[in-house]
């Protein structure tokens, strides 16, 4: 149970925090600004959803997992949305 919670919070922690710093190289990279960039940042920085438990569930995959990983990324999503909300939206 214990190990389920670490991947769980790792798997958050990639969601919430490299999945916007991707997005933010990538619309660099393709030189895309203002307002568009600062919804695509902002946008994949939004924690798992619960399609991931449903899924999961369907497939046979852990669904105990996913819905750590749901859980935890929309708890840590009040720290991180709001910052990414400070630095992208003015």
């Amino acid at each position: 149970l214990r190990q389920m919670g670490l991947t769980a919070l790792r798997l958050s922690v990639t969601k919430l925090a490299v999945a916007p710093l991707l997005a933010w190289g990538l619309t660099w990279a393709l030189g895309v600004d203002g307002l568009v960039r600062a919804v695509l940042v902002v946008q994949a920085g939004m924690p798992s959803a619960v399609n991931a438990i449903v899924l999961a569930a369907n497939y046979g995959r852990n669904s105990a997992l996913a819905a750590s990983t749901v859980f935890i990324s929309t708890a840590l999503s009040l720290i991180t949305i709001s910052v990414l909300l400070s630095w992208f939206v003015r």
